[in-house]
């Protein structure tokens, strides 16, 4: 780590060091600038980012040093004692209808097709970038590699199956193609062609996603915003939360239940909304 300099030893960094550390990372703007595109002062970085930029990185390199090299290193900091309380993650939802219809009809050829796949299968969108290979339509499932290097299956829905039988024979290896706009050539090669198609990159979908729906549709949704909707749509249609976390692949049924707490308390407001419903009509009528 930069910030200690290399003649700082493991054994050496203690609670100061890392107090010390933390404040550091604190003081530090997103992406180290002074000001954003939009002229306004750049925020400070998250409690979540210096949570894992300073506490979370040196734990696990301690527990690498103590656990793999076998170094004694009693004064290891008291990690919970410097961990910052983070903010919940703030779910949002694309609202059915006609918000959801204009991002399906402002995004280009391709990346359309992966947002619907995203829409209908709840994965993250480094998940979605399939091989025709992961794909076992006998089975009539997909599997991809999670977070952490784990495998997750999902189970192929018909919703799922009508986008991906719309990109078969777009390119052999890659499901989701886009189609170029132009020709792009670098030293006399052709790099992109024309109205050929290329397979969608993650920082292309994250540029399509920022100009068409953040900008051109002015609307504050993130990609993975897609991933909640799925998940809180799915919950209150079913009521069920272990299904929702197979869905999503989570390790921890509390993981689930607490980013989408929201969803079931909906459904305890409806509910008690339809039971006071009979006590004002009971009332109207005795009083009639």
């Amino acid at each position: 780590m930069g910030y200690f300099g290399a003649g700082k030893r493991l054994d050496d960094i203690g609670d100061g060091d890392l107090a010390a550390l933390i404040a550091w990372r604190r003081g530090q703007t997103v992406w180290g600038r002074k000001t954003l595109k939009n002229g306004k002062p750049a925020p400070l970085v998250s409690a979540a980012t210096v949570n894992r930029s300073t506490v979370d990185i040196l734990r696990k390199l301690f527990t690498h040093a103590i656990k793999k090299w076998k170094i004694p290193l009693p004064n290891a900091p008291d990690w919970e004692q410097h961990s910052i309380e983070e903010r919940g993650e703030l779910v949002r939802e694309i609202k059915a209808g006609a918000q959801e219809a204009d991002i399906g009809a402002s995004l280009g050829i391709g990346y359309r097709d992966l947002w619907r796949f995203a829409m209908a299968s709840g994965l993250r969108l480094a998940e979605c970038f399939l091989r025709w290979d992961q794909i076992d339509w006998e089975a009539r499932t997909i599997t991809v590699v999670q977070k952490g290097g784990r495998d997750h299956t999902v189970p192929l829905t018909r919703d799922m199956q009508a986008v991906l039988s719309a990109c078969r024979g777009h390119h052999p290896e890659w499901v989701f193609c886009y189609v170029a706009q132009r020709t792009i050539k670098k030293d006399g090669m052709i790099l992109r062609e024309r109205g050929q198609r290329y397979p969608v990159t993650y920082e292309g979908m994250k540029t399509e996603w920022r100009r068409k729906v953040k900008t051109d549709l002015d609307l504050n949704l993130r990609f993975h915003d897609t991933r909640h909707t799925r998940a809180s749509r799915l919950l209150r249609k079913t009521g069920n939360l272990k299904a929702v976390q197979r869905l999503l692949g989570h390790a921890d049924i509390d993981t689930t239940a607490r980013f989408y707490a929201h969803v079931m308390l909906d459904d305890v407001r409806e509910a008690l909304d339809r039971d006071d419903n009979p006590r004002q009509n009971s009332r109207r009528s005795r009083k009639a």
